[in-house]
């Protein structure tokens, strides 16, 4: 259901895209009289514009974050402050969500074809409910939280006396522990639907869009992707479910037996990431884990080069924002590309050591000092970027606030 969202509002995002270039196109720097911030009560304000900009922001980033169970043990407060933690993390960068969410996402479905292949009928609920530590054995005053590939070897463990056996439980049971907010999600469309329906009609009509316009859409733009793929993950759920055999556990298991949460819910993140690079290993870890990354980075930065042609105060400002725009897109280009050099390099290494026409050092050195330099330039860039969206309100185009009355009736905030 959550993918099937993401035609739609690609279909938005090109409508933005279009509407915003024509209305750069009739705009040139210093061509246009200018305003500076504006404090008078009006349909629209530098305090409107910085509300109903931050308030998406926010609305996206917190809905969108959906935390594993935690432990027995771990305060309201304290999950609180993890949530906290990931949202800041999402605001500063939110291409790491949506490559979190694309790993699990294809951790849970992997884990519900492997159950379907045991003709047990999981839905993706299901295998997120797994993945994110919904299920606990209880075994001898022991409570361990399984990894999905536990379940499976607990499940193909033909000795066992008795056989292992999951308790059933519906999808349905599953969402009602969920702390899902309809509210909360509706709001959050409905405010980045406004959002984005403004900048079209603006575009298509010639006025002004700030540069904080785009940059929050940028933002949205990957927290709905990450959204798609966690459409099915339970949200904020504190409830597991306890599985309770009294058998002789695997030896990968009765080792762990005694080991605390803490431990065992760190070590379930580790192995999390490994599944899917043990699948086909570096090429695998590269095209399942190190691409997606730089490209979410990339369809994060892309977006801001719709103000390519917009109308700043300065050229100065202008070829900024275009240097940097265009480094940020293309930098995690350049490190995937590097890392993926430098494996296909090593394993060259690994597999044929005897013959010493590999790559010269000075190419190693090369590709090292490409992907260091890409890292750095790539987070001044974004720095930079963040650092002009507000600087830019200082010296606006005198149109920026000028309303569109009948967007008005569209709810928003």
């Amino acid at each position: 259901m959550g993918l099937r969202l993401i035609p739609a509002f690609l279909f938005l995002i090109a409508n933005f895209v279009l509407g915003v270039s024509a209305q750069a196109a009739d705009t040139n720097t210093t061509s246009i009289a200018r305003v500076g911030c504006s404090w008078v009560p009006n349909d629209r304000n530098t305090t409107s514009l910085l509300q109903s900009c931050v308030i998406t922001l926010l609305s996206c980033t917190w809905t969108v974050i959906h935390l594993n169970i935690p432990a027995p043990h771990e305060s309201r407060f304290s999950f609180f402050k993890r949530k906290l933690k990931w949202t800041v993390l999402t605001l500063i960068a939110p291409e790491i969500t949506c490559s979190i969410a694309l790993r699990q996402w294809e951790e849970s479905r992997a884990i519900v074809e492997e159950m379907k292949r045991r003709g047990v009928e999981w839905t993706l609920t299901h295998g997120f409910y797994a993945t994110m530590g919904g299920y606990v054995l209880h075994h001898e005053g022991f409570k361990i939280p399984l990894l999905p590939s536990e379940i499976i070897l607990l499940l193909d463990d033909l000795d066992q006396a008795p056989p292992f056996q999951l308790p059933p439980i519906k999808a349905i049971d599953i969402e009602d522990r969920s702390k899902a907010s309809g509210f909360a999600k509706v709001f959050t469309l409905t405010q980045i639907t406004w959002l984005v329906a403004q900048c079209i009609v603006r575009g298509a009509k010639h006025l002004p869009i700030s540069e904080l316009e785009v940059a929050t859409i940028a933002f949205a733009t990957c927290t709905i992707i990450a959204n798609c793929f966690w459409w099915s993950k339970p949200l904020d759920v504190r409830m597991t479910t306890a599985v309770r055999y009294d058998g002789i556990l695997p030896a990968s298991l009765s080792s762990l037996a005694s080991k605390g949460w803490k431990d065992r819910k760190s070590l379930q993140r580790v192995k999390m990431t490994t599944r899917i690079i043990r699948r086909g290993s570096r090429r695998s870890m590269f095209f399942n884990l190190v691409l997606p990354l730089f490209l979410f980075s990339t369809a994060f930065s892309v977006v801001h080069l719709v103000a390519w042609d917009f109308d700043f105060a300065t050229p100065r400002e202008r070829c900024l924002w275009r240097t940097c725009s265009l480094i940020a897109t293309l930098a995690p280009i350049i490190i995937a590309g590097s890392l993926q050099v430098a494996s296909i390099w090593d394993t060259g290494v690994a597999t044929d050591r005897s013959q010493k026409t590999i790559a010269a050092p000075e190419f190693a050195v090369l590709v090292i000092l490409c992907y260091f330099l890409s890292i750095l330039a790539y987070v001044v860039a974004r720095v930079v970027l963040i650092f002009l969206v507000f600087y830019c309100l200082r010296s606006m185009p005198v149109g920026i606030y000028s309303s569109i009355p009948w967007l008005e009736f569209m709810p928003h905030v």
